[in-house]
């Protein structure tokens, strides 16, 4: 039975082919292994476009600030790996969907809440507490994820550290 093939252009828009579904398991053992090669192949692409994106810039700060933009755009824009990961198809991203809505998210009421009561008191900038809330779970999170799965040569406390440091040096007054 033919199935059908997105393979994403340079440009950002996607092809479709058909094809049948023994070729692709004349090439990869197993959907999963189709995935892996598949995010392996855009996540390298992804980085090699923010790379390109900062080229050229001299300052750090600017660097920065031009790599947030690039991370930002290409997570949320249309088609693109982290929209297919992240969508309602697959058992994983339904998973995640629902670790989203029952743990993160009111998880981040709570943070909300610490970092609305601090601008209230005047101990932090007006700042949105509900995207600062995500931003720090998310700064956590991935750093933890990494640690966990021992890719990263630094510790828990270290993270710990770090994290505060850049979150306390964005948001006090």
């Amino acid at each position: 039975m033919p199935i059908r093939l997105y393979s994403y252009t340079r440009s950002g828009g996607s092809a479709s082919r058909r094809v049948s579904e023994g070729i692709i398991y004349h090439y990869f053992r197993s959907k999963e292994e189709l995935c892996l090669d598949m995010v392996k192949e855009k996540a390298a692409e992804f980085r090699s476009h923010v790379v390109d994106g900062i080229a050229g810039i001299s300052a750090p700060d600017k660097k920065l600030e031009k790599l947030i933009d690039l991370h930002v755009d290409l997570v949320t824009s249309g088609g693109g790996l982290f929209r297919i990961l992240f969508s309602r198809a697959g058992g994983v991203p339904i998973i995640f969907r629902q670790a989203l809505r029952n743990g993160i998210l009111p998880y981040a009421g709570i943070i909300q809440g610490i970092i609305k009561e601090g601008i209230d008191k005047g101990v932090f900038r007006p700042i949105d507490p509900k995207i600062t809330a995500l931003n720090l779970i998310g700064m956590m999170q991935v750093a933890l994820i990494a640690i966990l799965l021992e890719e990263v040569p630094f510790t828990a406390k270290e993270t710990k550290e770090n994290i505060k440091k850049l979150f306390f040096g964005g948001v006090l007054k």
